[in-house]
């Protein structure tokens, strides 16, 4: 019946568990609550670089330690996630050999879908790359 020995893949929300989010807001809340959505993006990316409070959750361990392809589909004027980090943090991610990728829509904003941009093209090229069915 086996060796005795019992094996459980570790899956991603476990990982998400050891790396549970802090209650305290971060960077990412005082975008949301601070950043005046009608100033250029570049005053805000500004402002936000001088933000000195709690970093917030912090997705990097999470990332680092997950071994499957993913995608990241973002608009470059984005004023709830902070595209030109998240370009940043996965291009830094893809030269430590992690299988990311990300894709940006000049122009297009968070929500994607409904916008206009058609994406799906790219996501399913990406999935063929990958070899994901």
């Amino acid at each position: 019946m086996g060796n005795g020995v019992c094996r459980k893949e570790i899956t991603g929300r476990d990982i998400l568990r050891r790396h549970r989010r802090p209650r305290a807001p971060g960077r990412y809340q005082y975008i949301l609550e601070n950043l005046p959505t009608n100033a250029p993006l570049d005053q805000n990316y500004a402002t936000l670089a001088q933000f000195t409070g709690n970093p917030g959750w912090d997705p990097l361990p999470v990332l680092r330690e997950l071994n499957l392809p993913a995608i990241w589909l973002l608009g470059t004027d984005d004023r709830l996630v902070p595209t030109r980090e998240c370009v940043r943090l996965v291009e830094s991610l893809r030269q430590q050999g992690h299988r990311y990728r990300f894709i940006t829509y000049p122009g297009f904003g968070h929500n994607l879908s409904g916008s206009g941009v058609l994406y799906w093209p790219d996501v399913f090229a990406w999935m063929a790359q990958e070899r994901i069915r």
